[in-house]
Order: structure tokens, then C-alpha cells, then sequence
């Protein structure tokens, strides 16, 4: 399997990387749009975002879960500087990745 896929034409490779590029595009600038701070990543899908001040990123996630219906990462959960941030994941669909950035827009407005 690995030399047939190494031999395989590699337009669906690309048009895969497009789809994650573009959904990965599309969460950054939303979330910095909200006032969070993110960078794209490289080669990962997830993006880190800071927590509102007054907040643990267990606190912010757990609150984004109870009263928004989007499941975040505390950043915690990843070692002593994951805090202050919280992982997203857009291995989603696009629909998805909208309901819960609006979601969480809901959230930050109300802070």
C-alpha cells in the first residue's frame, strides 16, 4: 500500500491541503477578528487561542461547553504553558467550524 501510494497522483493530496488551508484560514481570522490572539499554524490542525483575562483556559472551556455547545481543549491539559490558551481543532466542516465560531462569538461579546 505505501508504494502505490507513493506512486498515486498527487491532485487529491493538494486539494485535501486546500480544503484543511481553508478552514484553517477561515478560524484564524475569525477568532482574531473577536479580539483573540492566534497564529496560523504551520502543520497542525489546531489552532492555539488565548483565553480572555479572568479566566483559566479549564474555566473558559468549560464554559464554552455548558453554555455554548463547542468543545475546546484547555490548554492545561497540555502541560504548565498551555495555559492561557485553548485548542481548536477545524478537522471539521466548514458548517461546522461557522456554528461554533458564532457560537463562541456569542461568548467573547458577552464577557
Amino acid at each position: 500500500m505505501g508504494i502505490a501510494a507513493l506512486r498515486a497522483p498527487l491532485e487529491s493530496v493538494q486539494e485535501r491541503n486546500d480544503i484543511y488551508q481553508g478552514r484553517r484560514d477561515l478560524l484564524v481570522n475569525v477568532l482574531k477578528a473577536m479580539g483573540l490572539r492566534v497564529q496560523h499554524p504551520k502543520a497542525s490542525l489546531y489552532i492555539w487561542a488565548t483565553v480572555p483575562e479572568g479566566y483559566t483556559s479549564a474555566e473558559y472551556a468549560e464554559r464554552l461547553l455548558e453554555e455554548r455547545d463547542v468543545l475546546v481543549s484547555p490548554g492545561s491539559s497540555y502541560g504548565e504553558y498551555g495555559e492561557g490558551y485553548v485548542r481548536l481543532s477545524y478537522a471539521n466542516s466548514q458548517e461546522n467550524i461557522h456554528k461554533a465560531v458564532s457560537q463562541l462569538d456569542k461568548l467573547v461579546r458577552s464577557l
